[in-house]
């Protein structure tokens, strides 16, 4: 009754007691900050030390694993919810829910369609061409250009690995985009019917036009020498030789054990992701050998589409 009687009172709002207790993801976020508190009042010469830094160590990385966890949860979310909005229609369907692909962007675009195709349209002069809206989501893998049929529905009209994406010169686009217009030319090798397909899009600011840029484009390092490979483009190695760490941030390797190269540095070594745990660490590079994988595929593509597309401009000077 006591109880009843405090949560009907208008300082309470009328809020149920639960409604005041932290819920229990926000008690373990605390956790670090009272062990911290903790270790910072214990005298330098306490043994309690070494066990306080190891609890404080512990207690971080369950935090980072719940906050983990509930990131997982939020992006698997975003992938049922997607993978019941998108209409694939006479396209071969692709599975969109996969527990390492999450939602990267989604924003809207004009795509421009030319007449004749190609990039052969941009010698063109006086032309009209129709320009139709579209939406374009990225997944960790996969880039969708698609129609929005209502808030709720998205037509698919193609799609591609995102490495498999090449972009073209968008300073070579006069008299096809409307004054004050961003282009953007995309080359899907891959489309979903496994040709080359060239798309011109446009966007209504430089900054969305520049960020869409930044995500189709693998990074590169600032550092001389060294590598830097995506995620969703990277070469895949196996272990020749068994690895024993011997150095603080190496990890180790089984023999046949597989990885993704996350990076390629100076003097022979490789920074890896183990394909069987995830877990992340420096190898030499000749305890490895690269394998067959989307990455060489999609590097043997970019290199074709290159020098046919050199052929062809020779072809026409």
């Amino acid at each position: 009754e006591a109880l009843k009687e405090l949560e009907s009172s208008q300082k309470c709002q009328s809020l149920a007691m639960h409604s005041f207790l932290m819920l229990p993801m926000q008690r373990i976020t605390r956790l670090p900050l009272l062990a911290e508190a903790v270790l910072n009042r214990l005298p330098s010469n306490s043994p309690q030390l070494p066990a306080a830094r190891e609890s404080l160590r512990i207690l971080n990385g369950l935090v980072s694993e719940c906050n983990e966890s509930a990131r997982s949860m939020e992006r698997m979310e975003q992938l049922l919810l997607l993978s019941q909005q998108l209409d694939f229609r006479d396209l071969k369907a692709v599975p969109i829910i996969s527990a390492s692909r999450w939602l990267v962007k989604k924003g809207d675009a004009s795509k421009i369609c030319l007449k004749e195709g190609g990039e052969s349209a941009k010698r063109t002069f006086g032309r009209r061409n129709q320009k139709s809206h579209v939406t374009l989501i990225l997944l960790t893998d996969l880039l969708l250009l698609t129609k929005r049929k209502n808030e709720e529905k998205f037509l698919v009209q193609d799609y591609c690995p995102r490495n498999m994406i090449q972009l073209g010169d968008t300073y070579a686009v006069s008299g096809l985009c409307e004054p004050g217009s961003f282009p953007l030319w995309l080359t899907l090798l891959q489309n979903y019917e496994s040709r080359t397909q060239e798309v011109l899009l446009t966007f209504s600011s430089r900054t969305e036009r520049d960020s869409w840029v930044d995500l189709l484009t693998p990074a590169t390092s600032q550092i001389e020498g060294e590598k830097i490979y995506e995620g969703w483009d990277c070469p895949r190695v196996t272990a020749v030789t068994p690895f024993t760490p011997e150095d603080e941030g190496e990890v180790g390797l089984d023999l046949f054990d597989t990885a993704n190269v996350l990076k390629k540095a100076q003097g022979g070594k490789l920074y890896i992701e183990r394909c069987k745990d995830g877990t992340r660490g420096w190898v030499p590079e000749h305890v490895t050998k690269e394998i067959e994988s989307d990455h060489i595929r999609a590097k043997n593509f970019k290199q074709r589409y290159i020098f046919l597309k050199a052929l062809e401009e020779t072809g026409l000077q």
